[in-house]
């Protein structure tokens, strides 16, 4: 006796509308969940929303690849070219993220070099025993950058 027997019963179109159901139906929800909390301005909400936000990632990966499975007419070739994108996924992250624990790559430094948006004072001055700090040498900026609270909480620069 199989345990779903009545699912197997199903057409394709109701198979497609239950699976919708039931893994598009959760995902809704959560991703609302999150766009609801992102909008509150508490340092609580803030802080859960950022870790929320990965996890929601991943659910949603999980959730997609489940859904597509339970639709597909060759579930087996399905969850087999979920298997081989996820292993691609998790190479690709893995080889980003080990040159830069291996100190070869500064993914932030990077990226606000190539956006240009290199404002952060963190990047604008080096450690100097006698000084304190000192600016970093062929160095070139003008304007005023953004101050540790806009940058933190990714405001835009105020004008006072």
């Amino acid at each position: 006796m199989k345990l779903f027997s009545w699912y197997h019963n199903l057409s394709h179109t109701r198979k497609v509308t239950a699976w919708s159901v039931l893994c598009l139906g959760p995902l809704f929800l959560g991703w609302t969940g999150l766009i609801v909390l992102s909008h509150q301005t508490t340092e609580s909400a803030i802080l859960w929303t950022r870790q929320l936000f990965g996890w929601i990632l991943l659910i949603t990966y999980g959730f997609l690849w489940s859904w597509a499975i339970g639709v597909s007419r060759q579930p087996r070739l399905t969850l087999f070219r979920g298997i081989a994108w996820t292993i691609t996924l998790v190479v690709i992250l893995f080889s980003l993220e080990l040159v830069a624990v291996l100190k070869m790559v500064h993914w932030a430094l990077l990226f606000e070099q190539l956006t240009g948006d290199v404002q952060n004072l963190t990047w604008a001055y080096r450690r100097d025993s006698e000084l304190g700090f000192r600016r970093r040498p062929h160095d070139r900026w003008a304007g005023r950058p953004t101050s540790d609270i806009e940058y933190q909480w990714m405001k835009p620069p105020s004008t006072r």
